[in-house]
């Protein structure tokens, strides 16, 4: 079995779960969503780096795009729809029953980690190698969804209580101020649910 087609598997796998009812099990889920996501890229990137350097040099026109597109769709077992915007590489799932569409996974959004890197300049394909890339807001695969779990629950309740803290003293500062003294400005920071 190649490794696309065991991540092929593990897609099926997660996005078959039923839907996330408490904060724990939606943690959980966006979680295996991520991994599912840095497993794709990890699966990916140098087949789409690849594909694309073999056009490095040639005006991205919209048959070129469209050539390129459908060479990495391809070699992708066709699980994706390929686009690129910028310095952006979207693979969006190709879920023609619309199964999955409830689950809260849809796309891999790959990006150059620097801004300054390009895919494109002058629209012209620049070389590009797998290390220029990562997975937009997602920084690491999590081996302990349980551990990480507890620790952002956890983490999100301290972040409350000092939050509560902070709104006492506010508020006592406040009671005291007035005239040539300015009351702080107090904004909301952590909210009470996560999602």
């Amino acid at each position: 079995m190649t490794k696309l087609l065991k991540t092929q598997k593990e897609i099926a796998t997660i996005l078959e779960q039923p839907p996330a009812t408490t904060d724990n099990d939606k943690i959980k889920k966006v979680l295996l969503h991520n991994n599912l996501k840095m497993t794709i890229f990890g699966e990916t990137i140098d087949t789409v780096c690849a594909i694309w350097n073999q056009y490095a040099g040639k005006q991205f026109g919209d048959k070129t795009a469209d050539k390129v597109k459908k060479e990495i769709e391809q070699q992708l077992d066709n699980m994706f729809f390929v686009y690129f915007a910028g310095r952006e590489i979207w693979l969006n799932l190709r879920d023609t029953t619309k199964k999955y569409n409830d689950n809260r996974f849809d796309t891999v959004k790959i990006i150059t980690k620097k801004y300054d890197d390009k895919m494109l300049d002058n629209n012209k394909m620049q070389e590009i190698q797998p290390q220029m890339f990562c997975v937009y807001a997602i920084k690491n695969y999590i081996d302990d969804i349980d551990a990480t779990t507890t620790k952002i629950i956890e983490a999100h309740k301290t972040a409350l209580d000092y939050q509560q803290k902070l709104l006492s003293l506010y508020y006592t500062f406040s009671d005291l101020t007035g005239g040539e003294v300015q009351p702080i400005n107090y904004n909301y920071i952590v909210k009470n649910y996560l999602f």
